[in-house]
C-alpha cells in the first residue's frame, strides 16, 4: 500500500464512526477481527489520554510468564463508562476479552472488556451507553447544557456526490483493506487539497512515535466527547471533554476579530445569532501539524465558519462547519454533526495526556 493512501485512510478513520479507537487515530487492520481471552493479574494501569492501558501478565502456552498491554479508549470515555483511576490495582485477577494484534509476536490487544474473578464486567459497555443517550427524550429550549457528541452522524458533504459513490468506493476499499467496511468514502477523503497539502499528506509517516499524539484538532464540533455550552453574557464558552479537552470563548459583543491578535490552537472567535441559530467565525489559528486531520497541516489563514442550530424538538443540536486553509486547500471542506443532548450527564475532566502513551500502540 502506497504511502498517500494509507495516510488517506488515516484522516478518515478520524472522521468516519467507528469502533474503540477510531475516534482519534483509527487503527486500520492493526488488529485481527477474532478475539481472544486472557486470564492473568494486573501489572499496570496508565489512566492517561489519549488512550488508557491495561497491562495482564499471564502465562503463556509454554509456561512463560508474558505481559499483555491492552488499548483503551480516553479517560473521558472510560469514566463515562463508569471507570475511575483506582478501578484496577496491581495484583487484581481479571479475565479480559480482546482483538489481539495482527502481528503474532505482539502481545497487545484491543476492543477489551473486562471481568472479575466472579464474571462482573468492569465497566459499562458502549453499546448500552449509546442506546440510553439516544433513546432518551430530554430536550432543550436553547443551545445550553450538557451535550454528548455523534460520532455516526457525520455528513461529509463536500464534494456533494461522495454520497452517492458512497457504496462503490466501500466496495473498492474493502478488496484491499480490512474493516475498510468501517471507513467512509475512503479513496474520496481529499479532493479539497491543493499541491502543498497532498505532499504534506504524503510526507505524513502515521507510524512515527513522534507525532503530535496530544495535540487536539482544532474543529470544535467534530468531537465525539461530552460539550459544556454556557452562556456567559457577552461571551459563549464551550469546553470539550475527549481526549485532550478543549476550552474556546466566543466573542459576541460584536468586536471583530484582532488586526494582529494572537494566533492559537482553537483560533479566536466572534459570534452572532441568526434567528435562534449561533454563527461562528473563527481565524487566527496556530500552525497545526494535525490541523484538520491527521497529516494535513493548518496555516496562519485557516478560516472556519460554524452554525450551531436545534435539531429534533430540542434533542440535538445540528453542527455545520465549512473550513477554508488558501495554504493547503484548493477548495473549502464541509461537513457537519450532531450533538445529543445529555443534562443528567457529568461532564468527566479531560485528564493528563502523555505523548509516549499516545505512540505506544506501535511498540
Amino acid at each position: 500500500m502506497n504511502t498517500w493512501r494509507t495516510a488517506v485512510l488515516a484522516i478518515l478513520a478520524a472522521t468516519a464512526a467507528g469502533g474503540t479507537a477510531a475516534a482519534h487515530h483509527g487503527r486500520i487492520g492493526l488488529f485481527s477481527d477474532e478475539r481472544i481471552q486472557i486470564e492473568g493479574a494486573v501489572s499496570r494501569f496508565d489512566w492517561r489520554n489519549p488512550h488508557v492501558y491495561v497491562f495482564v501478565e499471564t502465562v503463556d502456552a509454554e509456561g512463560r510468564t508474558v505481559e499483555w498491554m491492552f488499548e483503551n479508549t480516553s479517560v473521558s470515555t472510560m469514566t463515562r463508562q463508569g471507570w475511575t483511576p483506582d478501578t484496577l490495582r496491581v495484583g487484581d485477577r481479571i479475565t479480559v476479552d480482546a482483538r489481539p494484534h495482527s502481528d503474532p509476536t505482539k502481545l497487545h490487544g484491543s476492543g477489551a472488556s473486562y471481568r472479575r474473578p466472579d464474571g462482573r464486567l468492569i465497566g459499562r459497555p458502549n453499546s448500552e451507553i449509546r442506546r440510553e443517550l439516544l433513546e432518551s427524550d430530554a430536550a432543550s429550549d436553547d443551545l445550553f447544557g450538557t451535550w454528548v457528541g455523534l460520532l455516526d452522524t457525520f455528513n461529509l458533504t463536500n464534494p456533494p456526490d461522495w454520497a452517492e459513490n458512497r457504496t462503490a468506493v466501500l466496495e473498492a476499499g474493502g478488496r484491499e483493506f480490512p474493516n475498510a467496511a468501517r471507513q467512509e468514502y475512503a479513496m474520496e477523503a481529499v479532493p479539497f487539497l491543493n499541491e502543498r497539502g497532498r505532499a504534506a499528506l504524503a510526507r505524513f509517516d502515521r507510524n512515527d512515535a513522534g507525532n503530535p499524539w496530544c495535540a487536539p484538532w482544532p474543529v470544535f464540533p467534530r468531537t465525539p466527547g461530552v460539550i459544556v455550552v454556557e452562556d456567559r453574557g457577552d461571551s459563549i464558552y464551550m469546553r470539550d471533554s475527549y481526549g485532550t479537552g478543549r476550552e474556546r470563548i466566543i466573542h459576541m459583543d460584536g468586536r471583530d476579530h484582532p488586526p494582529d491578535g494572537e494566533r492559537t490552537a482553537q483560533g479566536h472567535s466572534i459570534g452572532r445569532w441568526e434567528g435562534g441559530a449561533l454563527v461562528v467565525d473563527t481565524r487566527l489559528f496556530a500552525d497545526n501539524p494535525w490541523g484538520i486531520g491527521e497529516g494535513i497541516p493548518s496555516g496562519a489563514r485557516k478560516h472556519v465558519v460554524e452554525r450551531y442550530s436545534l435539531a429534533e424538538g430540542g434533542t440535538r443540536i445540528t453542527a455545520e462547519w465549512e473550513l477554508f486553509d488558501p495554504e493547503y486547500m484548493r477548495a473549502p471542506f464541509r461537513d457537519s454533526r450532531q450533538w445529543k443532548y445529555a443534562p443528567d450527564l457529568d461532564p468527566p475532566e479531560p485528564g493528563i495526556c502523555s505523548e509516549e502513551v499516545g505512540g505506544r500502540w506501535l511498540q
